[in-house]
Formats: structure tokens, sequence, C-alpha cells
């Protein structure tokens, strides 16, 4: 296998909990990194501490005032000597084997620009909660007999049915994407989704999405898009817009025989996990509209970063107002965190957690009475 040369960025912000295990999980890849760049966003705890303790010539940290996780990330790609470059956000952890596996693939097709892979959720404390099949996720809710983009090889198309690479630390790329394509956009929620979605649309058929499970996506309660949810779907919208404003229709789905056809798979998956369904699509429509208007840069400067602007306090108005109306349905969706956080943080939860750990590592079972009597005499 060629040597190759893999630089990680960490943007790391407020994580001192999860920090140590993040960068464990990249000192222990079987195909080890070449570098791991940490951007220290501003942390007001003790995160920086953390990783000034772990001592490893491959690390190289960096503090700045806080700036945002796009421009964090941003800064960490421009540091980077390697020839892949691969980011971790400071709360997930890699699979131990993802470098190998990716390289491998890379080395049978050596046209691939990025790679990605399934990923599985955890908890606050590193517990197994659920695997995510992205591709299959995206369809989960249609009908017999819809038509749809699912079973099509172009994951470009299965991206606009939603966000199935699901965060920027599935990305794993080459060193000049970023020279091709540019850096993440200045996004508060959706750098990623921009990101992947523009990323795709450049390099068609250059983008190997691996269904092994070899990122872990941690849930736990800082995760940013519990900060405002009708924020974000107003930035989604507007990060719709202006991706279809600059794209090629054709390019954006090739030329099919059945152009009707195309219309309705489009029409069943575009956005098929949105629960604001009328505001969403009036917002993208309107916003497609005006476009003209601006230049593709103002287009995010002025309807994002204008917090004044009538055009952004109406959608946010229309956002709360759709939900106000479908309460029930949103209820429901918001019901599955709202359990999902009190079952992560039950005593028998951790018990199972104890016990699932002894299962997979045989050798812990001799020490399992012992944690277990440690967690009943410590926990609340």
């Amino acid at each position: 296998m060629t040597n190759y040369t893999i630089s990680v960025v960490i943007p790391l912000y407020n994580h001192e909990k999860y920090i140590a295990d993040c960068i464990h999980s990249i000192l222990k890849q079987s195909y080890p990194p070449y570098e791991i760049i940490i951007i220290n966003d501003g942390s007001s705890d003790d995160s920086g501490k953390i990783v000034q303790a772990i001592k490893d010539p491959r690390i190289k940290y960096r503090y700045q005032t806080n700036q945002g996780a796009a421009r964090t990330i941003n800064q960490g790609i421009r540091l980077c000597q390697g020839q892949f470059i691969a980011i971790l956000n400071s709360d997930d952890c890699y699979h131990p084997e993802r470098f190998r596996a990716f390289i491998e693939v890379f080395e049978r097709q050596k046209n691939l620009k990025a790679l990605f892979s399934n990923l599985e959720y955890i908890d606050e404390n590193g517990a197994f909660i659920k695997n995510k099949d992205g591709l299959a996720d995206n369809y989960v809710q249609l009908l017999p007999g819809d038509y749809s983009f699912q079973g099509d090889s172009d994951l470009l198309l299965h991206l606009l049915s939603g966000n199935f690479f699901a965060t920027t630390s599935n990305l794993f790329c080459t060193r000049e994407v970023f020279a091709e394509l540019g850096y993440f956009s200045p996004l508060q929620f959706t750098h990623d989704y921009d990101f992947f979605l523009r990323l795709c649309y450049r390099y068609r058929g250059e983008i190997h999405y691996a269904p092994q499970t070899l990122l872990q996506y941690r849930y736990h309660g800082q995760n940013t898009l519990k900060a405002d949810h009708r924020l974000f779907y107003y930035e989604l919208a507007v990060m719709y817009a202006k991706f279809f404003k600059t794209a090629n229709l054709n390019r954006l789905f090739g030329d099919h025989a059945n152009r009707l056809e195309t219309m309705a798979k489009f029409l069943n998956s575009f956005n098929r996990f949105n629960l604001l369904n009328h505001s969403l699509d009036k917002i993208v429509l309107t916003a497609l509209l005006f476009g003209e208007e601006f230049k593709e840069q103002e287009l995010y400067d002025v309807l994002l970063g204008d917090r004044g602007n009538p055009f952004r306090g109406e959608a946010l108005k229309r956002i709360a107002r759709e939900e106000h109306e479908n309460i029930d349905d949103y209820l429901k969706h918001q019901q599955h965190f709202l359990l999902l956080d009190k079952i992560l943080h039950s005593k028998a939860f951790r018990v199972y957690s104890l016990i699932r750990e002894a299962q997979r590592d045989k050798s812990q079972w001799l020490l399992f009475p012992f944690r277990l009597m440690r967690f009943l005499k410590h926990s609340d």
C-alpha cells in the first residue's frame, strides 16, 4: 500500500469532555495520519489544556478568538500539508480502520476526489445509540410506487433529499479539492451541506460513499442544531436557493430521456425531512425569483448577514407560524429527542451500556462487577 500523507483538522470549541477521545481516535488509526491540526476557536473551558497535555509530534495546536465553525475549519485547511484532508469535530470519533479503508478504496479508484461513510450515533459517554444508514434513511417515508431518486447511483440527487453525509466529520478528500472548489461558506448551520452539494455537483462520479460504519457522531446537549431551529430552516432555504441559482439544470439532473419523470422524482425527493414544507418552499422560491437582484456572494451577505432585512424577518415569522399550526407533528418530531435524552441519562441505560461494553470485550467481564458497583455508588 502506498504511503499517502493525511492531514486531520479539528475545530475545537468548549469540548473538554470529548476532545481527548477525539484525538486518540485519530492517533489509534491503523493507517496513521501525517499531522493533526487543532484550532481552538476561543474555548472558555479547559479544552486547550487537555490538548496540550497530549504529547505527540504530529499535533499542531493554535488558539484564536471565536470565529465560528466554518471559518475555523478553513483556517485549519490552509495549514494542511497532507495529500488528503480529513475533518473531525472535537466531539466526534473515528473508527480505527477509517483511513485504511478509504486509502484502499482510493488505490482501486485513483480518480476519486472525496470519500464518505455511514456513521453511528453515540451518547455523551460514548455509548452506542444506533447506526445511521444515510441513503436508506433518506427514503423511509416513501409510499410504494412513488417516483423518487431512490436507487439512482448519483450521490448529488440523493443529497437533494437530505444531507445523508450528515457532518463535516465525514469528509475525507484530496487537498486539491479546496484549491479547485473553494472553502466552506461562512454559514452557521449548513456550511457542511452547502459544501457537500457543491462538491458532488463539481465532481460527479468522483465521490465514493462507503456502506461501512467508520464514524461516531456524538449526540449531546450542546449540538449546534439545537441552538435555534428556526434560523436553521431559514438558512437552509437560502442555501438551497443559492445552489439552484448557480447550478446548470442539465448538469444538475443529467440528460434524462424523460424530463417529466425526472420532475416527478424531484417532487417526491427534494428535502424529504423538512417538517415545514410550505414555508421552506416559499422562501426558496422567493429567493430564486429575486436572485438576479444579488450577486452570488450577496445572496448570503444580505439575506443572512443583515438581521434587519424585512425578508428575513417575515421568513422567520412564517416558519414560526407554520410550526405552530403543525404543532402536533412538530412535537412528535421533538419528542424523539426529548425521550432520547431521558433514556440516555437514565441509570438503566448506563447499566445497559456497561453490559454492552463487556460483551464487546470479553476481558471486561472480570471488571464488570467493580465498574457496576462504582457506578451505582457515584451515580445521582
